[in-house]
């Protein structure tokens, strides 16, 4: 049963569009080198916030290339943001706590355009090959042979393109997408609407490609599913919310397969609202994505009630400075 009208759903998708499309954080290319850290926040707005001053921060705990992979936790984390969002404002939850967990936990700001300072905006094959030669940064700086890819939104549909079709299964042993726009994303009608009008579709192209390349029935989409959307030997789990107000469940699930786990979060904690940004703020889904990532050693989720958007993690309280 929908939980909100598609009408107002679609509204309330072009409303945060259009928010983040004012309030874009400037922010400068990333590299693998040191950044200055900012502190964890616990929702992903004060985030946002602090990423308007700061805007080459990094989450506490993340790119630190000296990191050894523990017999643990032996292949090495990277998280990759979504459209518009820096790794900062995406992870500054999720990577620090990943980190007390043990894990080397890695992020890049990726898919810039020149002369404009937001991030993941830039044609998403080649954000691909960027997070490519990234993840080959981290595994010969590590010494691991493979790595972890956590992705949210966009995000994991770059990072799926990347294992398809960059080789990158060779290198990855679970995949984990948090609300990720797997097939595609039509934001309630709105992104295939403005793709079946060329003139509105060339217009924001030039501005922000990746939201073509990650609108449902795209090129790109298509290319990023040939051969099928798995691969052997990786593991794969999807999380999704139907308070998700920018992408929808079936968008963000793979296909069934023995290797495949698509888990809605009201399957888990009914009371659990997340919405898209609320996704990577919140205490529930952390916990799936470390079950995701250490099956052999997975907890039970607490479940914590969520209320969208208003959400304020206590985990972030507790961060280890």
């Amino acid at each position: 049963m929908e939980d909100v009208r598609p009408t107002m759903r679609a509204k309330i998708a072009c409303l945060t569009c259009a928010c983040a499309l004012l309030l874009g954080p400037v922010a400068a290319k990333a590299e693998p080198q040191a950044s200055p850290v900012g502190p964890a926040q616990s929702n992903w707005w004060s985030a946002y916030a602090y990423s308007l001053s700061n805007p080459t921060a990094i989450p506490i705990g993340l790119n630190d290339f000296g990191c050894v992979p523990s017999a643990a936790h032996p292949r090495p984390v990277v998280l990759v943001n979504g459209f518009l969002e820096s790794v900062y404002v995406n992870w500054s939850l999720f990577g620090p706590q990943l980190k007390a967990a043990g894990y080397c936990v890695f992020g890049l700001n990726y898919g810039e355009v020149e002369g404009l300072p937001i991030h993941q905006i830039g044609p998403m094959r080649d954000s691909a090959a960027e997070i490519g030669a990234f993840v080959d940064h981290v595994l010969a700086a590590t010494g691991a042979q493979e790595v972890d890819i956590v992705g949210h939104s966009e995000g994991g549909l770059v990072s799926l393109y990347y294992l398809n079709r960059l080789d990158g299964s060779d290198r990855v042993g679970t995949w984990v997408g948090i609300a990720p726009t797997t097939n595609g994303a039509s934001a309630y009608g709105l992104l295939t609407w403005i793709a079946a009008n060329p003139p509105i579709a060339q217009g924001i192209g030039t501005f922000a490609p990746s939201m073509g390349d990650g609108t449902a029935g795209s090129k790109f989409v298509e290319e990023a599913s040939l051969g099928g959307w798995t691969r052997t030997g990786v593991g794969y789990t999807t999380i999704a919310s139907r308070y998700d107000l920018a992408v929808q469940v079936a968008e963000s699930q793979l296909p069934a397969g023995p290797n495949v786990s698509n888990i809605v979060l009201q399957d888990v904690c009914p009371t659990d609202l997340a919405d898209h940004t609320t996704i990577v703020y919140d205490e529930n889904v952390l916990q799936l994505v470390r079950n995701a990532l250490d099956p052999a050693n997975s907890l039970p989720v607490k479940c914590n009630s969520v209320v969208p958007l208003i959400h304020q993690s206590p985990l972030a309280a507790a961060t280890p400075r």
